[in-house]
């Protein structure tokens, strides 16, 4: 078995015309790369929010189902707690998690410190050169509790999503069920069916960089209200 390989520093950095030694500003570099500033988003027309549907409290089971779900050995965030520790200790405390999660949502409290999270680099496999930011990729490690309540209403969200029709029939990513697979079976019943019919087909593809975290929050809820 190969050796893995495991590097306890990052070089210097080069960026523009600056070598980077000190670790506050290759801390500063891999931010302005991982999360660049974004521009403010054109206003879309306003549309009239649809009847909101009514949002039931969430339960035991619910997050028994997430919390089973995520791995045990994630490393922890700044509480130093792993997923381990809160699976062991889900039956004395489901009751205590369970109206905690409930209050955060009624009372629209998202508590700071399930919002921040260490953030790890890791290098990108087979990048010729890591003296620039963009051969890393970060890694969040939030606290526990505020990932798993995250996690939670991911499944709530994805399930409405589905049970509603808000998702495009040709997203594959994201969704439960669907597979890469299936994304390649349905592109290419589409060229075949445009050559049957002796048609040119053209694709065009696009690599967003960044997308994830060069999503703009306002954008973001926007959408999801008018939804």
């Amino acid at each position: 078995m190969k050796p893995r390989e495991t590097w306890g520093c990052v070089p210097a950095l080069q960026v523009d015309d600056q070598e980077l030694i000190e670790n506050e500003d290759k801390a500063q570099a891999f931010l302005d790369s991982f999360f660049p500033v974004m521009d403010t988003p054109e206003a879309n027309s306003t549309k009239s929010a649809p009847l909101e549907l009514p949002w039931q409290t969430l339960t035991k089971l619910e997050i028994e189902r997430s919390l089973k779900a995520a791995k045990a050995t994630t490393a922890p965030g700044e509480d130093n707690l792993p997923t381990l520790v809160w699976k062991q200790l889900w039956e004395h405390l489901k009751h205590d998690i369970t109206r905690i999660f409930n209050a955060s949502l009624c009372l629209g409290y998202h508590p700071k410190r399930w919002r921040n999270a260490k953030i790890v680099v890791l290098r990108k496999p087979g990048k010729p050169d890591y003296s620039v930011p963009g051969a890393y990729r970060p890694i969040p490690l939030p606290n526990t509790l505020g990932k798993l309540l995250e996690a939670v209403i991911a499944r709530r969200l994805s399930y409405l999503a589905e049970k509603h029709g808000l998702l495009p029939d040709t997203q594959f990513g994201g969704r439960p069920g669907r597979t890469t697979k299936q994304a390649l079976l349905v592109l290419a019943n589409a060229i075949d069916r445009a050559w049957y019919k002796h048609k040119v087909v053209t694709l065009v593809s696009f690599d967003l960089k960044g997308a994830f975290n060069g999503v703009q929050q306002a954008s973001l809820d926007t959408c999801l209200r008018t939804k």
